[in-house]
């Protein structure tokens, strides 16, 4: 009788229930570079250091002339170390590979290029480490030496894909590691990815298209669950070289996942009245996370006071912004910058909850529901959020 409740309750909220099951996916490697399906993978960047590394040599290759970055890596025995020749119109860098007692050094040359943007010396490798747990992998690494600047950006270029049933239907999945990983895992930073609209290509980012059209975001943390045609997922499993997943059948429970219910948040207002997502029930909330240095969420600003503006005469519809600032900077930043939303402020409990990405905007429906979680900035963010916005207000 409860089973039967439930299953009501939940089909009543638009969400499928079945039987828990697994669905296995066998996947298989593909190099990003020269995939066009929507494969992006992470950015990540560090700090270079003068010299060799200690104790370290290299034939005519002067400590005064060197630099020297350290892939901050987990999960693998191997420590990498990327080293190269100062003056930029050197190619010359090396490849230092440490395990023990036992190091490795190879010699390789640079390009010139870019990595989304960042202009630099570029190399490409395919390093043979060890994880921790003994297996071997592969991992195709790109090393960026930013021109003028005292930083290395990297990426991991390899990925996986695989096609399988879940739902009902046959679906396309991918993964892409953690730039602070070398093998795949759960609780990594790994994410998955699902052609959920089926147009052979996986969407990075909730976005509009060159039509106009609403497109989902189709990549999720591995730790996150997600939700195919109503019915709630998770990963159950993923083995360290990527190319075996399992995804079985999850229960609701709050998270910041689409579709899902928002977790209860309860924040302090700048005039210090306390305010609970709850007690907003039967509105839509469109929330907003920044603070006053952060450029991107600065440069957004004009475009969300106009969505607000235009929406101010709805009763449905509270627009929030929480600063990850004090009072008193809050404070003096709006006394010359004017800015639209209710003004709240960060506390452990909100910044444990929505991280450290910045700016983070969130559209939860009347129902509580989720219905929109993007990070990062852009001067035109206010017309996704008006796009989500025709989608969940009634009327509209």
């Amino acid at each position: 009788m409860r089973l039967a409740i439930l299953s009501a309750l939940l089909l009543s909220l638009g969400l499928q229930t079945e039987a828990s099951e697994t669905h296995v996916f066998e996947l298989h490697p593909v190099n990003i570079t020269s995939d066009s399906s929507g494969f992006k993978p992470s950015l990540s960047a560090g700090s270079k250091s003068e010299g060799l590394p200690a104790g370290q040599e290299i034939p005519g290759l002067e400590p005064s002339q060197a630099s020297h970055f350290r892939l901050p890596i987990a999960g693998v025995k191997e420590k990498i170390t990327l080293i190269w020749r100062d003056a930029e119109e050197s190619l010359d860098c090396w490849v230092l590979l440490e395990k023990g007692d036992q190091s490795q050094l190879e010699s390789l040359k640079m390009e010139l290029g870019e990595t989304m943007g960042q202009a630099g010396r570029l190399v490409e490798r395919a390093l043979d480490l060890e994880t921790s747990e003994g297996h071997r992998i592969s991992l195709v690494s790109k090393f960026t030496v930013a021109a003028g600047r005292p930083y290395v950006y990297f990426q991991f270029l390899d990925a996986r894909r695989g096609t399988g049933s879940l739902g009902g239907r046959r679906i396309d999945v991918g993964l892409i590691r953690s730039p602070s990983s070398g093998a795949f895992s759960i609780g990594s930073g790994s994410r998955i990815l699902l052609d959920l609209d089926q147009d052979g290509e996986f969407a990075n980012t909730t976005f509009l298209d060159e039509d106009g059209k609403l497109r989902f975001g189709e990549t999720f943390p591995l730790s996150q669950p997600f939700l195919v045609d109503g019915q709630p997922y998770r990963v159950s499993k993923v083995s360290t070289d990527g190319t075996r997943l399992e995804i079985e059948t999850a229960t609701l429970q709050p998270t910041l996942a689409r579709g899902f219910e928002m977790p209860e948040l309860e924040i302090e207002m700048l005039d210090g009245s306390r305010l609970s997502l709850s007690q907003l029930r039967g509105k839509t909330i469109v929330l907003n996370w920044w603070f006053t240095a952060c450029s991107p969420c600065l440069s957004e600003m004009p475009g969300l006071n106009q969505m607000a503006q235009r929406f101010a005469g709805r009763g449905d519809v509270e627009f929030v912004a929480i600063a990850n600032n004090d009072r008193e900077t809050l404070q003096a930043f709006l006394k010359d910058t004017p800015f639209a939303f209710r003004q709240a402020l960060a506390d452990e409990q909100v910044i444990n909850l929505l991280g450290r990405g910045f700016p983070r905007h969130l559209i939860i429906d009347q129902t509580g529901r989720v219905a929109l979680n993007r990070i990062g900035g852009s001067k035109n963010i206010h017309e996704l959020l008006e796009a989500v916005l025709e989608q969940v207000l009634p009327g509209r």
